[in-house]
């Protein structure tokens, strides 16, 4: 499957503006255009493989890969790995400062019947944080104290409901279960219960002239989330 987009605009959660609203989630950089190109193949019935590369204007250049594999180890039970790898280094004027950011996260889930175990490793490795797109509700946002709400364009295993556990330097662990109650029979009932927790943020080497110049006051920096 081959795929490309080129957008100057997005439609946030709270609002039906569509006039050029594009911009970086963590750093509020705005971006005039993204675009993207790529591809998935599957190898099998229990191997994929996806390759990407997105340019936003004036800020990144973004690299994006994928692996899933899942092995039936018998009927009802499987063991399904997935690993996520982000390259993104700053391109044409660098408005949003120096970066240089290497993120990956690796995940195994075993699932037994109705029953569901993850664990999870992310890490970030560069001055910045990994960082993506967000769409703004307001008319022609900008970085002046307002916005980019979180577009939903992150791929990681620890990415969760409050945090994206994606500071410079932070290493995250993951534990989470789900319950699929249709084995019980109450289909389309399902429970989900994680921790998450970051250790070793380190932003103290971010460009003070940058858009994350915010981050050099972390050092050590932990967070952790419980959903």
């Amino acid at each position: 499957t081959l795929q490309g987009g080129h957008f100057t605009s997005g439609t946030a959660d709270n609002s039906t503006n569509r006039d050029g609203n594009l911009g970086t989630s963590y750093g509020w950089t705005r971006i005039d255009s993204a675009d993207y190109i790529g591809g998935d193949y599957t190898f099998s019935d229990s191997l994929t493989f996806g390759l990407h590369a997105a340019k936003y204007e004036d800020v990144w250049n973004q690299y994006y890969a994928d692996l899933y594999h899942f092995w039936g180890l018998s009927d009802e039970t499987s063991l399904l790995t997935s690993i996520n790898y982000y390259q993104t280094k700053d391109t044409g004027d660098a408005t949003a400062g120096d970066i240089d950011n290497d993120t990956f996260s690796a995940a195994l889930a075993l699932t037994s019947g109705a029953h569901t175990i993850t664990f999870a490793h992310q890490q970030v490795n560069g001055d910045t944080p990994f960082d993506y797109l967000g769409v703004s509700g307001f008319s022609g946002a900008d970085n002046d104290g307002k916005l980019y709400n979180p577009a939903g364009s992150i791929w990681l295993a620890n990415s969760s409901q409050w945090c994206d556990f994606n500071a410079p330097g932070e290493k995250s662990y993951k534990l989470q279960y789900d319950l699929d109650a249709s084995s019980f029979g109450v289909p389309g009932l399902s429970f989900m219960t994680r921790y998450v927790k970051g250790t070793d943020g380190d932003g103290t080497h971010a460009d003070v002239n940058g858009a994350y110049s915010l981050y050099t006051g972390m050092q050590d920096g932990k967070e952790w989330e419980r959903d």
